[in-house]
């Protein structure tokens, strides 16, 4: 509640317009079952974006398929197990195609954006599930299998996710203060929110330009930062900042007349100004949705701060008590439960248990020796690629250089698509920002499909690490009426603004021309 349910009753009093398109349209994220059920794949530490691999794991699967049967056991059967599958069922279907009417039929859902959110829901639920499949071992007499089967379990849980415990390693950041967040936001990645402008007010029409005077206050450290527009103010008025923070001002006002101070600050529900406790009323400024308070003359603190709104009040309140339920609950019943899972202990043997916890403190030290040994994990280094299909070489403008590639299906019919997936690497910062075009094309030059990105590997050129390859994916559509025979994928790189297409050339320095021939023909029939 603390969340949802200010989200679902102020949402109107935000933007969301660009909310859910583009690049956040859910239809665009959906996951293939087989990448679910898939298992971990290793990370590369010299990429600069690491493939990773949506899935509940192939163990998890397996041992939680294993759970569920037992509701076809009248002895091993428990009520929850068919509350468990429901929910490995409902999640795993709303991240896959399957559902995309469910999502269209109800709007709220693109809020979503990401159907993969729902894999949380679905580990959650199959948890359980491969705990229950251990109950099977209570239907055999053997004792070795009856010892050794807990301990398999969990060595092979600890095996299939020893790839996933190795996240990249974060690059030097630099210092963090409110001058570094000040200046990030002027280089015009994010102002406050998403690259969309998304959750700005409803009154914003436009982002106004940045204030030059607080710049500089960012810039020289100043502790209590100027919010508002002195240039506006009358003669004769003094404001000094006595306190400045991100949810309120407490400002010192000396003014002989009456004036409207506007402040740097957007107007969202729940903004108050207040004198002495008495609250003043909030205009909001068009077309720039600022915060503007009329005041009057005289000498006074004023107190603008961010405050509760009744929503947001009912839904701490909601969320409070729950929390309190919930633990009232959890104790009460820790007492008085004595259902089938302590019965259940008492056929599991002390050396199962002694082998669990050996198997488990081995899974640790293998992980904290794979670390530091660098085991699990691929590490591409210079011009090697190590986890591309085929390897090339190719340098384009004497600044970024196409390292491999990975084929796809060679063998194709018109209409269908060519998947092709190539390695990028800077070897220089980037003096601009290219595009890249693929081009499918038959003997005798002529096109019958391409594929055409603003920024390869969707990340602006100029921004790339001279460390890390970028993993770039294309998908090319086979023109319907393309003859059968022999093609071939050429790659270019080229500036949308001036229209120059950058001259490659191979390993040897010879010229390629405009663009790259990738040596591997597609054969389309």
């Amino acid at each position: 509640a603390l969340y949802w349910l200010p989200a679902g009753f102020e949402r109107d009093a935000v933007r969301m317009d660009y909310y859910g398109i583009g690049h956040y349209d859910f239809r665009r994220h959906f996951i293939d079952l087989s990448e679910l059920i898939a298992p971990a794949i290793w990370s590369d530490s010299g990429a600069a974006f690491p493939v990773f691999r949506f899935s509940l794991g192939w163990v998890q699967v397996a041992l939680g398929v294993l759970g569920l049967a037992t509701v076809f056991n009248s002895k091993l059967r428990r009520s929850d197990t068919l509350l468990m599958t429901l929910g490995v069922f409902a999640a795993t279907y709303m991240m896959t195609s399957a559902s995309q009417g469910l999502w269209e039929m109800i709007p709220p859902m693109r809020y979503f954006q990401f159907p993969m959110r729902f894999l949380g829901s679905a580990a959650l639920a199959i948890v359980p599930l491969c705990g229950m499949s251990m109950r099977w071992i209570l239907l055999i007499n053997s004792k070795w299998v009856r010892t050794f089967a807990p301990a398999s379990a969990i060595g092979l849980l600890v095996w299939s996710a020893l790839p996933l415990m190795y996240p990249p390693a974060w690059s030097e950041f630099g210092e963090l203060s409110s001058a570094r967040f000040h200046s990030e936001e002027l280089q015009g990645k994010w102002f406050g929110t998403t690259c969309c402008h998304d959750f700005l007010p409803v009154d914003v029409e436009y982002i106004p330009q940045p204030d030059a005077f607080i710049t500089e206050q960012f810039r020289s450290g100043v502790e209590q930062i100027e919010k508002f527009e002195r240039d506006s103010l009358p003669d004769g008025t003094n404001i000094s900042v006595a306190r400045s923070r991100t949810q309120s001002e407490l400002l010192q006002i000396s003014s002989s007349n009456p004036f409207d101070l506007k402040f740097s600050r957007f107007y969202f529900p729940g903004w108050t100004a207040s004198i002495d406790g008495v609250d003043l009323p909030i205009d909001i400024t068009v077309p720039d949705g600022r915060i503007s308070v009329n005041l009057p003359a005289g000498k006074y603190d004023l107190l603008l701060e961010m405050a509760s709104t009744p929503v947001r009040s009912l839904a701490s309140t909601i969320s409070m008590a729950s929390a309190i339920l919930i633990v009232v609950i959890l104790f009460t019943n820790m007492f008085k439960y004595k259902g089938d899972s302590l019965s259940d202990m008492d056929h599991i043997s002390g050396p199962s248990i002694a082998l669990a916890a050996i198997v488990l403190v081995v899974g640790i030290g293998l992980k904290v020796l794979g670390g530091s040994m660098g085991w699990f994990q691929y590490h591409s280094s210079g011009r090697n690629v190590h986890v591309a299909e085929n390897r090339m070489y190719a340098s384009v403008a004497d600044e970024i250089e196409l390292l491999g590639y990975d084929a796809g299906d060679t063998v194709l019919e018109p209409g269908e698509s060519l998947d092709i997936v190539l390695y990028w690497k800077a070897n220089v910062i980037p003096s601009r920002n290219y595009q890249v075009y693929l081009h499918l094309r038959g003997d005798n030059g002529e096109l019958w499909g391409q594929s055409d990105k603003v920024n390869p590997a969707s990340f602006p050129t100029s921004r790339w690490s001279v460390d890390k390859y970028v993993r770039d994916e294309h998908v090319i559509v086979v023109a319907e009426n393309a003859p059968s025979g022999e093609y071939q994928v050429h790659v270019g790189l080229w500036d949308h603004v001036t229209g120059e297409r950058f001259l490659a050339l191979d390993k040897n320095g010879w010229l390629l021309g405009e663009s790259i021939p990738v040596s591997l023909n597609y054969t389309v029939q």
